[in-house]
């Protein structure tokens, strides 16, 4: 299966420690529908430094057919939350993007962007933000000198993130081509403002 553009294809260890507290409380609190209890053995462990985070591989298990919606399939609420924290943790880390988000309330931002995914992604019939991307992002446009080169970045790191969280390739193509769809939008947002 060919990944979309932007979505690293190697899956990665990285070290409990480097992960935020907020990702790893979300991993160990995960509930799959169709269980009667939270997933308590490896696929969802976080005991050990070198363990990577296991969130998706009893919600690939417990899905019940490739027609409910992409959200369900990555594991709901509680992976939505785990990936939206670990983006922006990386976010924050990453010098080509984090002087976006100088002043800006991420408790909120996290919030927001866990809404808008979960919409995108299936699991909401509506998103209470503004679902005009070209407007929402114009001002980064003009105030920041946003560029295509900073979509290409997002997506690496939303990608990334999945990758940690090992979220099964097929269900991140799914998702990258969800984001993709947002691509024209910002060259959009670019052009008018340039």
């Amino acid at each position: 299966m060919q990944v979309q553009r932007g979505f690293p294809t190697a899956s990665v260890g990285v070290p409990f420690g480097c992960q935020s507290q907020a990702t790893r409380s979300a991993a160990a609190r995960v509930h799959y529908p169709n269980r009667s209890s939270q997933v308590k053995d490896s696929r969802a462990s976080v005991h050990t430094p070198h363990r990577r985070v296991t969130l998706l591989k009893a919600a690939q298990q417990s899905a019940p057919t490739t027609t409910a919606p992409l959200f369900d399939r990555i594991g709901g609420r509680p992976a939505i939350r785990a990936t939206v924290d670990l983006f922006y943790d990386k976010m924050m880390a990453d010098p080509r993007v984090n002087y976006f988000f100088e002043g800006v309330d991420m408790r909120a931002q996290r919030a927001h962007q866990a809404a808008f995914l979960t919409f995108a992604l299936g699991g909401a019939k509506s998103y209470g933000g503004n679902g005009n991307m070209t407007q929402a992002h114009a001002r980064l446009v003009r105030e920041y000198g946003m560029t295509m080169e900073h979509f290409d970045v997002v997506l690496e790191l939303i990608g990334a993130s999945l990758i940690e969280l090992e979220v099964p390739e097929d269900l991140i193509g799914e998702a990258a081509a969800v984001v993709e769809t947002l691509r024209p939008a910002f060259q959009v947002a670019i052009d008018q403002e340039s």
